[in-house]
């Protein structure tokens, strides 16, 4: 009866697993969709504004749910889009730190692959 937050635009680098980000191979977590598939939980993709007057505004969207998806290569690759879909429309609201391309040629190769 928690919620949880979880950063998914990291780089994972031989922790994690190939997918799409911005058109570009990267090293991404699997904790989210393993959390969510194990448990049976949704993710609801929420985004922080910043606001010009220094305040910020929190969105929430539809919800994802693990049952629409086989293999949690798919899901996180969902996941991501989410984000992703975020940062193409506000672009100047992504605060980047850190490579997140980085880890993609130590990742697990697994593109695509239907395993769980």
């Amino acid at each position: 009866n928690y919620i949880i937050a979880i950063m998914v635009d990291q780089s994972a680098g031989k922790l994690g697993i190939q997918t799409k980000f911005l058109g570009h191979l990267a090293s991404t977590y699997v904790g989210a969709a393993k959390i969510s598939m194990k448990t049976g939980v949704p993710i609801v993709p929420a985004i922080a504004f910043r606001n010009d007057d220094q305040s910020h505004t929190f969105i929430f969207k539809q919800i994802i749910l693990p049952d629409d998806f086989d293999n949690v290569t798919d899901y996180t690759e969902a996941i991501s889009k989410k984000l992703e879909d975020y940062i193409l429309k506000y672009p100047e609201q992504w605060f980047w730190v850190h490579r997140r391309w980085k880890g993609k040629n130590s990742a697990k190769k697994l593109y695509k692959n239907k395993d769980k």
